[in-house]
């Protein structure tokens, strides 16, 4: 009974495709916007951070290169503490890509001290670390490089700079 009764009614079927036809119109606008607001919406970018030079001072030797400060402890009796250790470091930061990021913060941290800077143009910064030290019997140790920059990830390295006492 029931069929029969919306075969005879045109009314129903005849409004039907021009429903479907909004439904489907108002859905591809909603899907159109959502396209759009992802092009908008950019995930942080990925720092790189490297060690470019290493200028000695008080109790670094020569020959330090890339993350590793070598301290001489050559004149130390026993592995005694070795205090008021200074260098002066350059470091890069780099996009995912290479491009390097200016004005980017850079910390570091550990062995006693703390120093920073902000990264220039060519997205290196030159920091001077002053009165880093060895405790007694301590062969290694560590500094955290941190790096801030608006748009990308925070990067974080616990044992970014390391400092080795070295006997020769």
């Amino acid at each position: 009974m029931f069929k029969n009764r919306w075969l005879k009614d045109k009314r129903g079927i005849e409004g039907l495709p021009m429903r479907l036809i909004i439904i489907v119109v108002v859905a591809a606008a909603v899907l159109a916007a959502i396209l759009a607001m992802i092009n908008y919406i950019n995930p942080p970018g990925t720092l790189k951070v490297s060690c470019e030079s290493i200028i000695p001072q008080l109790h670094v030797k020569d020959g330090s290169s890339g993350n590793v400060i070598l301290v001489d402890a050559s004149g130390d009796v026993g592995s005694s503490k070795i205090e008021g250790i200074s260098f002066t470091i350059t470091v890069k930061v780099t996009d995912s890509k290479g491009k390097p990021v200016s004005g980017a913060t850079v910390i570091l941290s550990g062995a006693g001290t703390a120093a920073g800077g902000t990264t220039g143009g060519d997205g290196t910064v030159p920091i001077d670390v002053t009165n880093a030290k060895l405790e007694e019997n301590q062969e290694t140790a560590y500094m955290k490089i941190e790096v801030k920059a608006s748009g990308y990830n925070k990067y974080i390295d616990e044992e970014g700079i390391i400092l080795q006492r070295v006997y020769t």
